[in-house]
């Protein structure tokens, strides 16, 4: 999460149901969502040492400007009791504005937020500029886009809104600035945590849009009817602010260039409804294929190695996931796995079942031939395809056994980053054909980008 302005406030905090004794803090939340509360404690009878240190799942307070905190998922990192007791408390997330008390569940009915490069990607402006023909004066016009809207599967509604600031008395400049935000709206309070998980997973997707690693920021939510702060009544739908560490995260916030979008909203907008569907759904069946994408092009993937594991990993699970393909039909497997037990020693049986569990997977090399498949005219000829899934495979095979198997001369020749780039723009393909592309439009695609066509290798 982007924290452009980052948060330190002191306040009094204490446990749900322990209103009597308040302890003094400061509550800091910084960029990427890293939130910690430092609580000044002593060694007398107070919440903090009556209640378990590693099992304080929520704190509650108020901060300066009587605003109400609600903190979830928090532990004690490190306790100090020399002269004035002080503990470092980690937070998972931070509710503004409400409290939340006990095991009551945060419930929202809307969830709001925007991803870095949004407006880069929807291509959308207010705006309507005209020049006289003299060039003595101009005119500006401004009128707010009708906002997107899609049903999703799970029950939600996506709309993308926009919206704008005006300047109020003008002399001798004016400025109006467009903005927008996505929302996640439910007709019943539902989990927060539903909301977090769509919002991840478009997050996602904007980063493939963008081909950058972009992060989401400014969220807000609403509850449900919810306990008050000062005098228990209900109280609906006020928005709050909500901080919390989402992954992967960039610590630089990326420059987003038109030239290097691998699609824009203009290309999905005629079936953005179907096509977002169909990501998210993919994403529930195969959630771990997307997280080794995108962690291994995210910035802390700083080793070669760390990279080309995370890129084969994923594709093995995505080949494994789209397809039911086996060495050799079942019942033939079967058989012969039968056969083979039945004249192995009983004490060797269960080691030799562990060694044929997933014998009849196809191997990696034939993973790597069927996913290319569709794409092959992008990976050169026959012999240039043979070879780059040879060093794959040898590369692979070197790390995963720690050593070349006698191939340590050769293994040192191969091109790393070359075989990298190579998985990468792969994932990168596949992932395309998830968003909704057929083979015809990836490919256009391909050639057209400049990174995508650099790792490639394609001539312009």
């Amino acid at each position: 999460m982007r924290v452009a302005d980052p948060i330190s406030k002191m306040g009094k905090f204490w446990a749900p149901g322990r209103q009597e004794q308040l302890l003094p803090g400061t509550l800091s939340i910084t960029d990427g969502g890293e939130i910690r509360l430092t609580l000044l404690v002593d060694q007398g009878e107070n919440w903090f040492f009556s209640e378990k240190p590693d099992s304080i799942p929520r704190i509650v307070g108020v901060l300066d400007g009587n605003q109400g905190v609600t903190l979830d998922g928090c532990f004690v990192q490190s306790v100090q009791l020399l002269g004035l007791g002080r503990a470092t408390v980690y937070v998972g997330m931070a509710m503004m504005g409400f409290h939340f008390e006990g095991d009551e569940p945060i419930d929202l009915v809307r969830f709001q937020f925007t991803i870095e490069g949004l407006d880069e990607w929807l291509q959308i402006s207010g705006f309507k500029l005209d020049y006289d023909r003299a060039l003595v004066g101009a005119r500006v016009e401004f009128s707010r886009p009708p906002s997107i809207e899609a049903s999703l599967t799970n029950g939600m509604t996506l709309r993308i809104g926009f919206g704008a600031t005006f300047p109020g008395r003008v002399l001798n400049s004016a400025e109006i600035r467009q903005s927008v935000a996505i929302d996640l709206l439910s007709d019943h309070p539902r989990p927060l945590e539903d909301f977090r998980i769509v919002s991840h997973r478009l997050t996602q997707y904007l980063r493939l849009a963008l081909d950058a690693p972009v992060s989401l920021a400014d969220v807000k939510g609403i509850p449900g009817i919810i306990s008050n702060v000062d005098d228990k009544s209900s109280r609906p739908h006020q928005p709050t602010d909500i901080y919390y560490r989402s992954l992967p995260f960039s610590a630089k916030a990326p420059t987003i260039k038109i030239r290097d979008i691998l699609f824009g909203y203009s290309q999905v907008q005629d079936q953005f409804q179907s096509r977002i569907n169909s990501w998210l759904d993919h994403f529930d069946r195969t959630h771990v294929v997307f997280s080794s994408y995108f962690s291994s092009v995210a910035e802390n993937r700083r080793f070669l190695e760390d990279r080309f594991l995370a890129m084969i990993i994923g594709l093995e699970g995505y080949h494994r996931s789209t397809t039911s393909d086996t060495r050799m039909p079942h019942e033939e497997f079967e058989r012969i796995r039968d056969e083979l037990l039945s004249h192995c020693p009983p004490d060797h049986r269960t080691w030799l079942e562990q060694a044929l569990r997933h014998s009849n997977d196809p191997t990696l090399r034939t993973r790597l031939k069927t996913l290319i498949r569709p794409f092959k005219g992008l990976f050169g000829n026959s012999r240039s395809r043979d070879s780059l899934i040879d060093d794959m495979v040898t590369l692979r095979n070197s790390m995963i056994h720690l050593g070349g198997g006698g191939q340590e001369a050769t293994i040192e020749k191969l091109d790393r980053l070359r075989a990298i780039n190579k998985l990468e723009a792969l994932f990168q393909l596949h992932l395309l054909l998830i968003a909704g592309f057929n083979v015809e439009e990836v490919e256009e695609i391909a050639r057209r980008q400049l990174r995508l066509k650099q790792k490639l290798d394609l001539k312009t």
